[in-house]
């Protein structure tokens, strides 16, 4: 079966949560926009490796696995963690949380520069989920509302297209929160990719 797992619903829709939609979006959408800055600093960094396939191939995984032995939740596409990641979410605690999110959102495009074979979709959606908790811990806000609003918007950045991550998303989360969902990957999605050395052209780099 799936290891996406299921959220449950979210219990709070209050003035807090919708006084919050905006700038949690807009966290969403910077993790976005880094992801991609990420892209560009790997890009550079594995120039000097351009024609040398096995040994992209090597580094790529002697790297992962380095990193994967001091944050586990780093390995693998994350789709069979984010089951383990909602259920103990607040035992992880923020600064794990958020060095996993990050470190995740780099580690994809190191292995996918370097020859690995796979997608970026469900390490951007574990790195969202992960961000999403970070907040719902510091915030008095419904955690589930939360994780909806950062990863449809971190979604939203990276791939581009806010109905297809609305839908994606929708599978995972309950359908009261299709409204933060929507926020969040429509934020995300109009905002501009940045430019950076070594990243191509923006749109071909939104479609990889």
């Amino acid at each position: 079966g799936s290891g996406l797992g299921n959220f449950p619903a979210i219990e709070t829709l209050g003035n807090t949560e919708w006084t919050l939609v905006i700038p949690l979006a807009l966290v969403g959408s910077l993790l976005g926009m880094l992801y991609f800055v990420f892209k560009g600093l790997v890009k550079l960094a594995i120039r000097p490796f351009k024609n040398t396939v096995v040994v992209k191939a090597v580094l790529a995984g002697v790297i992962l696995g380095s990193v994967g032995m001091f944050l586990p939740y780093t390995m693998f596409s994350g789709e069979h963690q984010l089951s383990e990641l909602m259920h103990g979410w607040e035992s992880i605690g923020v600064a794990l949380l958020f060095v996993n999110a990050i470190v995740k959102l780099l580690i994809t495009n190191v292995c996918l520069e370097m020859g690995w074979r796979g997608g970026h979709i469900f390490p951007v959606i574990f790195a969202g989920t992960a961000i999403g908790y970070v907040f719902a811990m510091i915030l008095p806000i419904d955690p589930i509302f939360c994780v909806a609003v950062v990863t449809a918007a971190l979604t939203g950045a990276v791939l581009r297209k806010p109905l297809a991550v609305i839908l994606l998303l929708l599978i995972m989360f309950p359908i009261n929160a299709i409204i933060p969902i929507t926020i969040g990957a429509v934020i995300g999605g109009v905002i501009p990719i940045p430019g950076f050395p070594g990243l191509g052209e923006k749109a071909e780099a939104a479609n990889r």
